[in-house]
């Protein structure tokens, strides 16, 4: 897990980089363990890049993603996942916003670093 992901600092948000398997339980510990870290740092804009993750997504785990994220990153939380087109369906952004989270899931980094930042 630890070779799989890594946290960079920027002056007014942290980057996540995932290029682990897509599993939900790899991306819940980073969940997990990444609300600790903002918290440490005060800063609660948050981009996680999974375009270099491997495998594919169940709709069960794109659930229990958005739900995850609820119960970690409620506002003032801001997140911006940036994630290859091909995997982008909605379901896990839809499933958090409905729990309160302010997420945008794209493939698009310019788009997602506006809307991120603004």
């Amino acid at each position: 897990m630890d070779d799989d992901f890594r946290y960079v600092k920027h002056e007014s948000y942290v980057e996540g980089i995932y290029t682990g398997e897509r599993t939900y339980e790899a991306l819940a510990r980073i969940i997990e363990n990444g609300l600790p870290i903002c918290q440490d740092l005060k800063i609660s804009k948050i981009m996680l890049d999974v375009t270099g993750a491997t495998g594919k997504w169940i709709d069960i785990d794109r659930y229990l993603m958005g739900k995850k994220t609820a119960d970690y990153f409620r506002a003032p939380y801001k997140i911006f996942v940036l994630e290859k087109k091909k995997h982008i369906n909605k379901f896990t952004e839809t499933v958090a916003n409905i729990r309160g989270v302010n997420i945008l899931i794209t493939h698009d980094k310019k788009e997602g670093m506006d809307w991120l930042l603004n």
